[in-house]
């Protein structure tokens, strides 16, 4: 698949976020939906979409309570990782393709421009609410594997979600700072 530019690739985008919901909303039920996330790798060759299920946080917060809003917040460990990733071979061609042909700071904007496209379809699949129907704590997410970068974390959170969410999901960046400072040293 070839994009004409980065509007193109963020209608394909769109389109396969907003018809992977659906399905996801068929699989699991729309009421059933507590996570929803577009995630990416730091170098911005794949998109996916990762779904959680108050069935599935309950089982996995049961287990180990303490890490209530690790499960809560964080991708990796939701219900399903990829679901439905055969929809976006496409697209993930394409960024894989891009991500070969670019260097330097020519591969920084274009991850960036990547990151931020996939954050600005979310906020417009949330104003055409087709999110709407889903339980008001739903989490929506952009997430980037293997990475915590706080300041970018909080600020595409905020963009997503508000209220008693956005005070948890503050709590979890507070509580998950130690393991990635003893990382860095």
């Amino acid at each position: 698949m070839e994009f004409k530019n980065y509007e193109s690739f963020k209608k394909t985008l769109k389109q396969t976020t907003k018809e992977t919901f659906a399905l996801a909303c068929e699989t699991f039920g729309k009421e059933n939906i507590c996570g929803f996330a577009l995630f990416s790798d730091e170098s911005a060759m794949t998109m996916s979409v990762v779904v959680n299920t108050f069935e599935h946080l309950e089982k996995v917060t049961q287990e180990d309570p303490d890490e209530s809003l690790y499960y809560k917040f964080t991708p990796d460990e939701w219900h399903d990782d990829s679901f439905a990733s055969e929809n976006f071979d496409g697209l993930n061609e394409w960024l894989v393709e891009k991500n070969e042909e670019l260097v330097g700071h020519e591969f920084v904007e274009h991850r960036d421009k990547v990151f931020e496209i996939a954050v600005q379809v979310l906020e417009d699949l949330t104003r055409e609410q087709v999110f709407h129907g889903t339980d008001p704590e739903c989490i929506l997410l952009f997430s980037v594997s293997d990475s915590f970068d706080e300041e970018f974390m909080l600020h595409t959170f905020e963009r997503l979600n508000s209220g008693k969410l956005m005070v948890e999901y503050e709590e979890f960046i507070e509580s998950q700072e130690i393991y990635f400072d003893d990382e860095e040293e």
